[in-house]
Order: structure tokens, then C-alpha cells, then sequence
């Protein structure tokens, strides 16, 4: 299981605060709502406003749940892409970049992103209304 699957993970329990000594580190983690893959550059934009609103969701323990599946799904590689009918999420499939398989996408997307399925909608409906 890669680090993207324990961040995934990580979101279905309480927040917990780092130890002192962590938090008196130079380097900063990312917020939850940052992208977290400047690197795939093409949907960075994307991945900004998405996480921006899902963070901003109105229910504040729906919104912290959301944030963190698409952080978690965005940190194995996923691609915010144009479908047919507005945007859609699809896996990078390159183990040194991406995810190592697609069948390893299918079973963190089908754990993680499915439960949130509605929410999600919602918000790639609202990245089509700003950038399409």
C-alpha cells in the first residue's frame, strides 16, 4: 500500500496534532487543500479550485472527509480531464509518477471516492461552470 492509500486512509480518523518537536520543523507540510502534485502541471489549476471547494463545503466533517479523499487520490496520480460532458477523474498510469496499475486506481477509487460520489459530482459541476 503506498503512502497515497495511507493518506486516503488517514481520513476516517480524528484529526491529530504532530508532536512539538514536528511542528518546530522548517519544513511545512502542504495544507489538505493545496495541491499536492505541482508536478503534473497540465491540471494543477484544477486540483487548486477543487480542493479549495471541497474544503469549503458547507457540512465542515464533509468537507475535511472530501478534502482529504481527493488529496489522498490526486498524491497516487490522478488527472482532472475533460469528458464528454464536463470534467472527469482519471489515474496517471505510471508506477514512477502515477499509479502503478489501473487496477490499483479502481480499488482505492471505488473505497475512497465512491462513498463521496455525490459531493464530488458537485464540485467537478462547478469546475465545468468556471473553466469549461
Amino acid at each position: 500500500m503506498g503512502s497515497f492509500s495511507k493518506t486516503l486512509q488517514q481520513t476516517k480518523a480524528e484529526p491529530v496534532s504532530p508532536p512539538a518537536e514536528a511542528q518546530q520543523t522548517e519544513h511545512k507540510r502542504p495544507e489538505l487543500w493545496e495541491d499536492p502534485r505541482p508536478d503534473l502541471a497540465d491540471d494543477h489549476h484544477l486540483w487548486r479550485r477543487l480542493l479549495k471547494a471541497a474544503h469549503n463545503l458547507p457540512d465542515e466533517q464533509e468537507a475535511y472527509k472530501v478534502t482529504g479523499v481527493l488529496n489522498g487520490i490526486r498524491c497516487g496520480g490522478t488527472l482532472i480531464v475533460r469528458g464528454n460532458g464536463g470534467y472527469v477523474l482519471r489515474p496517471l498510469i505510471d508506477p514512477k509518477s502515477g499509479w502503478s496499475s489501473q487496477e490499483e486506481y479502481e480499488e482505492m477509487r471505488d473505497k475512497y471516492l465512491k462513498p463521496h460520489f455525490q459531493s464530488i459530482k458537485v464540485l467537478l459541476q462547478v469546475l465545468k461552470g468556471e473553466y469549461w
